[in-house]
């Protein structure tokens, strides 16, 4: 018996994480070519792909724990989606406080 229970997840959350990410580097394509930023801007920016930086290394860590489980990704969460928020929110708050728009 395992004793650790497996939940799997539906396939439209999987489908979901993939779009919310392609949408996500759609728009940041978009921003850096038509939008100059300031120093407020660049940190934002920065945060930005800092925030990308540990989500992903936190999806690694997940998929290299659930080895032992033999689930590759064994739950795609609410608490997945919510943390591909953040990248969006601070890019919104590079446009808004540092961007200006080009020429």
């Amino acid at each position: 018996m395992n004793p650790i229970p497996i939940v799997h997840e539906p396939m439209y959350m999987t489908l979901y994480v993939l779009i919310i990410i392609a949408v996500f580097f759609v728009a940041l394509f978009q921003v850096l070519s038509r939008y100059t930023f300031n120093y407020m801007g660049k940190i934002f920016i920065g945060l930005t792909f800092l925030s990308l930086l540990f989500l992903f290394i936190y999806e690694l860590e997940t998929a290299f724990l659930s080895d032992t489980t033999t689930l590759v990704f064994g739950a795609i969460s609410i608490k997945e989606v919510f943390l591909f928020t953040h990248p969006y929110i601070f890019l919104i708050l590079a446009v808004l406080l540092g961007g200006k728009k080009r020429n």
